[in-house]
């Protein structure tokens, strides 16, 4: 926002009309906001891992034939 004040500014001062203050402005702010979001997705994408995360799942010993046994059945 400051270097859009400053070149608006200075456009002012050098003779040129608001309109075309406002213009240079807007397009100032709209580009910064680009490169704003583009680094920020930059940072994103930089701090997740390279390689997915592995999930090991723990042994199971059940017996699953073994499971009425003790009803009696």
């Amino acid at each position: 926002m400051a270097v859009a004040g400053l070149v608006s500014g200075l456009i002012i001062t050098f003779g040129g009309s608001e309109a075309v203050a406002e213009t240079v402005a807007g397009i100032i702010m709209a580009t910064a906001s680009v490169l704003v979001y583009l680094h920020a997705e930059g940072l994103a994408d930089s701090t997740r891992s390279v390689e997915p995360e592995e999930y090991y799942l723990p042994d199971l010993d059940y017996n699953f034939e073994n499971e009425n046994e003790d009803d009696g059945k």
